[in-house]
């Protein structure tokens, strides 16, 4: 912001535009960096796309969800899979 305001010529510093922005209420938000989170560099089987997100159906227990989430605990760090299964008509129980 400081840099900006100087090259349109105001000639100011960085303390008063951040004593500016807090009495304003604005706040900068800085953009994160990507994650990658799943590794897709293995030689493992991959399930075949056989819904293609088509998830309508015509009467019910034609198509099944399945969802699966690892996570760590708080208390002593590990590792908990979770796994939830349901019909697409009648959502995961």
């Amino acid at each position: 912001m400081t840099e900006e305001l100087k090259e349109i010529g105001l000639d100011v510093g960085h303390r008063r535009i951040g004593r500016l922005m807090r009495q304003n209420g604005i706040s900068v938000v800085r953009a994160r960096k990507h994650k990658v989170t799943t590794g897709s560099n293995h030689k493992f089987n991959i399930a075949p796309n056989l819904l293609d997100r088509d998830f309508n159906s015509d009467a019910p227990n034609q198509k099944c969800l399945l969802g699966t989430l690892l996570r760590n605990t708080l208390s002593d760090n590990r590792q908990v899979t979770s796994v939830t299964f349901g019909h697409v008509k009648d959502g995961c129980t």
